[in-house]
């Protein structure tokens, strides 16, 4: 698995992080520069930088984004998330499936999930959880114990 970049956003008090690669089956994607698995480095590689700039900015970061081409599609996942968990920040995972379609592994690594692809028919500013979607048909899923809301 590699990442592309990271960046913090201010607006959204989070710090995402790029992942490579798509198979590119969502029609009008976000970032369909993202869809080479080959960008980018190494996801070892960009630990320390993540850490670092989890301590520079810790007191603006509200949470920590995964985003990608899509993230479900690296099979290394699990291991960055691990790695994500140790800075006990919320991890938000965004991700064209459903949330039926995710591994429970997955899923028990998360604290939000952002489902379904962008739609462009259905443009709306829907909200969940504090997080603002670009399409109706998208939602943000935030587990409390053991359930899904």
């Amino acid at each position: 698995m590699r990442i592309i970049s990271t960046q913090f956003t201010l607006e959204t008090q989070s710090l995402e992080l790029y992942l490579a690669g798509c198979d590119g089956v969502c029609k009008d994607c976000f970032s369909p520069e993202t869809w080479d698995f080959n960008q980018g480095a190494p996801y070892e590689w960009y630990t320390l930088k993540i850490e670092n700039k989890i301590k520079k900015f810790n007191n603006l970061i509200k949470w920590v984004w995964v985003l990608g081409g899509e993230p479900l599609l690296n099979d290394n996942l699990p291991d960055l998330l691990d790695i994500l968990q140790g800075y006990k920040k919320p991890i938000v995972l965004f991700t064209r499936f459903e949330l039926d379609g995710i591994s429970d592994s997955i899923k028990d690594r998360c604290d939000y999930i952002k489902t379904a692809m962008y739609d462009k028919t259905k443009l709306s500013k829907n909200e969940y959880h504090g997080i603002e979607l670009a399409s109706s048909n998208q939602r943000v899923w935030k587990k409390e114990g053991l359930e899904w809301i």
